[in-house]
C-alpha cells in the first residue's frame, strides 16, 4: 500500500453525497490505499468492482441467510477481506448526534431546515437522488430506518462459534474489528483471526 492508513467503513456515505461510498473507493484506488465498506453501506459492494485491496466490514444478523447471500456478493465483488464488527450488538447513545440534533429519520427541525438552505448543493443533491437503502442488505428498507433496522437485524448474542463459522464460510483472511480486551485479542489470533482495534465501542 502507497499510504499507511484506508478509509474505515462508514454507513451512509450518500447522505453526504449521491456518489457515497463508490467515490470513497475511487479516492483510496487513485491513493493506492485498501478500502473498507460498511455492510450498512448505501452502494452496493457490486458497484465497486474494480481491482485493489477491498475489506468487507460485516455485523452479525439475526438472519443466516442474509450473511451468506452479503458475504457471497462481496466476494463476487473482489473483496478479499472479511471485517467482522464485535462491538456492535445494538445502537449506542450517540451524544454528539443527541447535542447536534442529528436523528435517523430525520426529524427536519427549523435548525435542520435552515441547515439545508445553508448548504444549497447539498440540498439539491439529496433531493434529486434516488433514496437510499442498505444496498448490501435489503434494498428495501430506506436507510433512513436505522435504529429500528439495527435493533430488530442484530444479533447480540453472537459467540466465537458464530465467528468461526464465518470464518469458514468466507474462505479468506478475516480480521474481529472491536475487540477490547487482551485474552480475547490473544484468543483472536490463536483462532487465526486478525485484529482490528476500533474506537467503535
Amino acid at each position: 500500500l502507497a499510504l499507511p492508513f484506508f478509509p474505515c467503513p462508514c454507513a451512509g456515505n450518500r447522505m453526504f453525497h449521491a456518489d457515497g461510498e463508490r467515490a470513497v473507493f475511487e479516492t483510496a484506488r487513485e491513493l493506492g490505499t485498501a478500502y473498507a465498506m460498511s455492510a450498512l453501506a448505501t452502494t452496493a459492494v457490486s458497484e465497486v468492482t474494480a481491482p485493489g485491496l477491498k475489506i468487507f466490514q460485516l455485523y452479525l444478523w439475526n438472519d443466516d441467510e442474509l450473511v451468506d447471500a452479503a458475504l457471497a456478493k462481496a466476494k463476487a465483488a473482489g473483496f478479499s477481506v472479511l471485517a467482522l464488527t464485535v462491538d456492535f450488538s445494538r445502537l449506542g447513545n450517540r451524544e454528539r448526534d443527541v447535542r447536534n440534533g442529528f436523528t435517523i429519520p430525520p426529524a427536519y427541525s427549523t435548525q435542520q431546515v435552515w441547515d439545508a438552505l445553508l448548504a444549497p448543493a447539498w440540498s439539491w443533491d439529496f433531493l434529486s437522488s434516488e433514496p437510499y437503502t442498505y444496498a448490501n442488505l435489503d434494498a428495501a428498507v430506506p436507510a433512513e430506518s436505522l435504529a429500528a433496522y439495527v435493533a430488530s437485524a442484530l444479533r447480540p448474542d453472537y459467540s466465537w462459534d458464530d465467528a468461526r463459522r464465518l470464518k469458514e464460510a468466507w474462505g479468506g483472511p478475516v480480521v474481529l474489528k472491536g475487540l477490547v480486551r487482551p485474552d480475547d485479542a490473544l484468543a483472536a489470533v490463536d483462532a487465526g483471526f486478525g485484529v482490528w482495534l476500533s474506537n467503535h465501542g
